[in-house]
């Protein structure tokens, strides 16, 4: 009992810093920019993707292979905003990110 004991007290500070990063947040690229170099320049190029063609496309599909992004998850649901918006979260060498990308490919129809 308290081999399991230690081995919870031992993980639950790993659980707290699997949040997330949100990179919405203001102030968020900056940090990561400064902080990540290499980091910064894989997001922006899987949010411009993200941006310009749906995330199951092959074209896709290659970028995220070839910048080595995890668990890519494109929300199904579109925010019916103008333009429209979807939010996606990846994870790149165990640090995850969500943001909220606007999409170009979409045309809108306003009645």
């Amino acid at each position: 009992m308290r081999y399991l004991m230690a081995t919870i007290a031992l993980l639950c500070p790993l659980a707290a810093n699997a949040a997330p990063i949100d990179l919405d947040a203001p102030g968020a690229l900056r940090k990561l920019e400064l902080g990540k170099p290499s980091h910064h320049a894989r997001v922006m190029k899987l949010v411009r993707a993200a941006q310009s063609a749906p995330c199951r496309e092959q074209a896709f599909m290659r970028l995220q292979a070839a910048l080595d992004a995890r668990d890519l998850d494109c929300s199904l649901l579109i925010q019916t905003s103008l333009p429209p918006r979807q939010r996606v979260t990846f994870q790149l060498d165990g640090a995850q990110y969500t943001t909220v990308v606007e999409l170009h490919y979409v045309t809108p129809i306003v009645r």
